[in-house]
């Protein structure tokens, strides 16, 4: 095809993409239509199948044979390791667990006097429980049981911490991570595990954007708390419950570690501790299920009881296949129509420079970002991860840096969408307008950004 037509028609199929978004338009199936039609139409103006040599004689019947391919290998890998997360996450939200989690990890912070440290405290312990509590909403719900009135007593302007509360949510990091894993999956990346690539790249960009959430965070709070007054605490609609104390919840304590168990093995029994055997993120994730059921079996002394409550374990796996699981196949049958179009490799080419580099690591962060910002960060990745991925194999670069800049700036983009379902809690439990959190979001969230995208120019060359 001619690369002015593939670039434009690529452009094109992305612009649907975008409009379909904003239009609020069911993103997996939005992505799957649109991926299986490039496809088709790439396919007739080829005339060779998708499947290749797999092709069953038929181009349009080869394109739900290939849905089977994509669907098939995507539910054996990328959306079952997310499954099982999420599934534990559910389990571990459903037995009180995660409660427990992050009411031990506030307490310390408790006594704390100075008010506009406590962002600080906040953004880096929000961050730290992201890794055993994967939801933003389920994250947000927690810190405003536990840390918003620690924030409210110290002094913060109920603006301030409504604003705060949900941006821990919106950094996307873990070894378990479901974004990641589509990135994953999107871009094909083989040579390294999640987990790896989490302990090797993700940690370095997670530090910055804690650190320049917090300066920035800081310093536009003063601004806009001098600037409001008293009406930003006025209408604090905020009841804090009595008794939501770790010896309320009728468990006991030591459950607060079992948010955390996945974690620990999925790191200990991979490459990076050469003397323990390699597991997978679904094994380590069933491994610990099946121990926290006999824990809560020995405690509870209920076999009854704790066969019923492991059904959680499944409910959680199915409600993540109902939403995430479907976007994660069709982002890959997205990105192969964008592949076969070829735009995405011309515009690549143009960009393979040093400067070019540069170029596509800034625009496509800071269009990510204005995507997520109106949508969420899922219709990014299908986007810009081809786009990232190719420039730098043109340019002769590791990718891996780039695509930290590139996720890490576009979530950013979270913190200042409307419909952002942490926002939407933050503000109403707490009665701070939604458009005053994000007005209070939107400087801090741009400079991280540009930061992410400084970083990982930096360190891509």
């Amino acid at each position: 095809m001619n690369p002015v037509i593939s670039i434009i028609a690529t452009l094109v199929l992305v612009g649907l993409l975008l409009w379909g978004v904003m239009k609020r338009m069911n993103a997996g199936f939005l992505l799957m239509v649109l991926g299986l039609g490039a496809i088709f139409v790439m396919e007739l103006i080829t005339h060779a199948s998708v499947l290749g040599d797999k092709s069953i004689g038929n181009l349009f019947l080869d394109l739900f044979e290939y849905f089977q391919s994509v669907a098939a290998s995507q539910l054996s890998r990328n959306v079952l390791i997310v499954m099982s997360v999420m599934g534990y996450v559910f389990y571990m939200e459903k037995i009180k667990a995660s409660t427990m989690f992050a009411l031990l990890m506030a307490k310390p912070f408790r006594n704390m006097k100075n008010p506009y440290l406590l962002i600080v405290v906040v953004l880096v312990f929000g961050t730290f429980l992201k890794l055993g509590i994967t939801s933003a909403s389920s994250l947000t719900a927690m810190m405003l049981a536990t840390m918003y009135p620690i924030m409210r007593k110290a002094g913060l302007s109920r603006n301030t911490a409504a604003a705060v509360l949900p941006i821990a949510g919106s950094i996307v990091w873990g070894p378990a991570d479901a974004n990641w894993f589509m990135v994953f999956s999107v871009g094909n990346i083989t040579e390294l595990s999640v987990p790896e690539f989490f302990v090797k790249y993700m940690l370095l960009f997670v530090a910055l954007v804690v650190v320049v959430l917090s300066i920035t965070l800081i310093i536009f709070s003063r601004y806009y708390d001098k600037k409001e007054g008293a009406a930003a605490n006025e209408n604090d609609t905020y009841e804090e419950k009595e008794g939501e104390t770790p010896e309320s919840l009728g468990i006991p304590k030591f459950y607060a570690i079992f948010p955390l168990l996945p974690l620990v093995v999925i790191l200990v029994f991979s490459n990076l501790v050469k003397s323990t055997p390699n597991m997978s993120v679904v094994g380590a994730h069933v491994l610990c299920f099946c121990f926290v059921m006999i824990v809560d079996m020995i405690v509870n002394k209920n076999f009854k009881d704790t066969f019923n409550k492991a059904t959680f374990f499944f409910e959680g796996m199915g409600r993540y296949f109902n939403l995430g699981g479907i976007i994660m196949i069709s982002a890959t049958i997205f990105s192969q129509g964008l592949s076969m179009i070829g735009g995405i490799t011309k515009i690549a080419d143009v960009l393979s420079s040093g400067a070019g580099v540069v170029i596509g690591i800034a625009v496509a962060t800071l269009l990510g970002m204005f995507i997520a910002a109106f949508s969420h960060l899922s219709p990014t990745i299908p986007i810009f991860v081809p786009l990232i991925l190719t420039i730098c194999t043109a340019a002769g670069v590791a990718p891996y840096y780039a695509l930290c800049a590139l996720i890490f700036g576009t979530c950013m983009g979270l913190n200042v969408y409307a419909c952002n379902s942490a926002i939407i809690i933050a503000s109403g439990a707490t009665g701070a307008p939604i458009s005053t959190i994000l007005k209070r979001n939107l400087l801090p969230s741009l400079i991280t950004a540009a930061a992410c995208i400084l970083m990982g120019i930096i360190l891509t060359h």
